[in-house]
């Protein structure tokens, strides 16, 4: 399953950022990699992706009413096994 975006990276062929691994919380550290051609890629700094700076200014935007957040993927995996049992 691809987990990057489709973005160019500078200086190589290689195409993508995981934008799950390109934010400041704990940014650059273990389980992600330097490398842009790995899938665990997190960019050359965070909030390199438009993706994630625009996640970053919509919280920012509403964080008086944010009471907590959370990540779509594990929404998905909970209904997903909630269907299959």
């Amino acid at each position: 399953m691809w987990r990057k975006n489709r973005a160019a990276n500078e200086g190589t062929q290689c195409i993508g950022t995981d934008l799950n691994r390109n934010f400041d919380y704990h940014f650059g550290e273990k389980g992600s990699s330097h490398d842009p051609c790995d899938e665990i890629y997190c960019g050359p700094n965070a909030f390199s992706e438009p993706e994630s700076i625009a996640v970053k200014k919509l919280v920012l935007a509403n964080k008086q009413s944010i009471k907590a957040l959370i990540p779509y993927r594990i929404v998905l995996s909970l209904v997903l096994m909630y269907q299959i049992k």
